[in-house]
C-alpha cells in the first residue's frame, strides 16, 4: 500500500527502482542526483522514507555524498543523512535569488572537485521544481549547456517521463537570469519607479482585484517584505476599468531587486468568511527589465495561475525611470 502510494505521489517522476530500492529519485549525471524529501514517521509512508534515503547512500556512494535541502518550510537532523548536509532554504514554486544560486553551484563544484567519486543530492520537498532551478543553474555554471532552454530540457528528461522539469515560468526566467550573470558578469542593481500595472482578463468586470507587491530580502533565510497591498492603500493608488483591462496607478513607488506581484481577489469561504484568493503571481528582478515595460501576454507565462484566469489573459508593467540603487553602506 505505501509503495502504491508513493508512486502516485511522484507522479511522472523518474524512480530508481534497483537492488530492491523504489526511491523517488534521479540521477540528473552521474554525480548530481535529485529526489523528493527525505520523509520520517507519516511523511516516509507517502514520500521517500529517510531511513531508505541513507540505506541507498550508503549502497552505493558511501562517505562520497553530500546532501543540500532547499526547503524552507521543513527541516530535519543532518545526523540522519550521516551530517554533510547544507541548506539553501528556498519557499516552494517560488525562486531562488542569484547570489543563492551561485552560493549552490560553488557549494557543489567544491564538494565534487574534491573526490572524482564523490556525488552531490539535491532535494526540495518534491525534488523537481525548487531542486531542476538549482541543478539547471549548475549545469551552466560548468558549461555543460550554453543556454537556459537546453539545460532546463535537459533536466526535464532526467527527472521526468513527460518532459515537465521546471514549470513555474519565473523559475525558468531565473534560469536565463543567471546565464546572463555567467555570460556577462552581475549587472548594476537598479531602482525602477513603477507607474501602472495593466491587467487584462474577463475577471476584471466582475471582480475586484487587489496586487500585494513583495520584496525578497535575506540570502540564508527566506523573507519577504511587503511593500504595499492596493487593498490597503486606498486613495494612494488610482484604479480605472475599461470592458476586461483594469488599469492601477502608483506615484513615487519605487522597487528594486528580487521583486514578486501577486494578483488575488476578494471571496467567500465555505464558512462565510471574505478571504482573498491567489489569481497568479509573478517574480522578476529590476536589473533585468529591458526598457520601460515587462509584459507577460499569455496564461502559461504567469506563475500558479488559477483556472478561473482565462487563456487570453495578460499583465504589463510600466515603469517612467531608473536609478543606481544606492547601496546602504554608502
Amino acid at each position: 500500500m505505501a509503495a502504491l502510494i508513493r508512486h502516485m505521489v511522484s507522479k511522472k517522476k523518474r524512480r530508481f527502482m534497483e537492488d530492491g530500492f523504489d526511491l523517488d529519485l534521479s540521477y540528473i549525471t552521474d554525480r548530481i542526483i535529485a529526489m523528493a524529501y527525505p520523509g520520517e514517521c507519516w511523511e516516509g509512508f507517502f514520500r521517500n522514507p529517510l531511513s531508505e534515503v541513507m540505506r541507498f547512500l550508503k549502497t552505493y556512494h558511501e562517505r562520497h555524498f553530500k546532501v543540500i535541502n532547499l526547503c524552507s518550510e521543513r527541516d530535519y537532523d543532518p545526523a540522519k543523512l550521516g551530517g554533510n548536509v547544507e541548506r539553501i532554504p528556498m519557499e516552494d514554486h517560488q525562486i531562488a535569488p542569484l547570489d543563492a544560486m551561485l552560493k549552490y553551484c560553488r557549494i557543489v563544484d567544491d564538494w565534487l572537485s574534491k573526490d572524482e567519486n564523490n556525488v552531490l543530492v539535491t532535494h526540495c520537498k518534491a525534488g523537481k521544481g525548487r531542486s531542476g532551478l538549482m541543478i539547471c543553474a549548475y549545469l551552466l555554471y560548468i558549461r555543460k549547456f550554453h543556454d537556459s532552454p537546453n539545460a532546463l530540457q535537459f533536466y526535464a528528461e532526467k527527472r521526468t517521463t513527460n518532459g515537465k522539469g521546471v514549470t513555474i515560468p519565473s523559475q525558468k526566467r531565473y534560469v536565463e537570469y543567471f546565464h546572463d550573470y555567467l555570460v556577462n558578469g552581475p549587472r548594476q542593481e537598479v531602482e525602477m519607479q513603477l507607474a501602472q500595472i495593466a491587467l487584462t482578463s474577463n475577471l476584471v468586470a466582475t471582480k475586484e482585484v487587489n496586487v500585494v507587491i513583495s520584496t525578497h530580502q535575506g540570502n540564508d533565510s527566506w523573507r519577504l517584505t511587503k511593500l504595499l497591498s492596493t487593498k490597503e492603500e486606498g486613495s494612494k493608488v488610482s484604479c480605472s476599468k475599461s470592458g476586461n483591462t483594469m488599469v492601477l496607478g502608483f506615484t513615487s513607488l519605487w522597487i528594486s531587486g528580487d521583486m514578486k506581484f501577486e494578483f488575488q481577489t476578494s471571496e467567500i469561504s465555505l464558512c462565510f468568511q471574505p478571504y482573498q484568493a491567489r489569481l497568479f503571481y509573478i517574480w522578476f528582478n529590476t536589473a533585468y527589465v529591458e526598457g520601460t515595460e515587462f509584459s507577460l501576454l499569455h496564461k502559461q507565462d504567469l506563475d500558479k495561475p488559477s483556472k478561473s484566469m482565462d487563456p487570453s489573459c495578460q499583465v504589463s508593467l510600466f515603469f517612467v525611470g531608473s536609478r543606481p540603487k544606492v547601496q546602504k553602506n554608502e
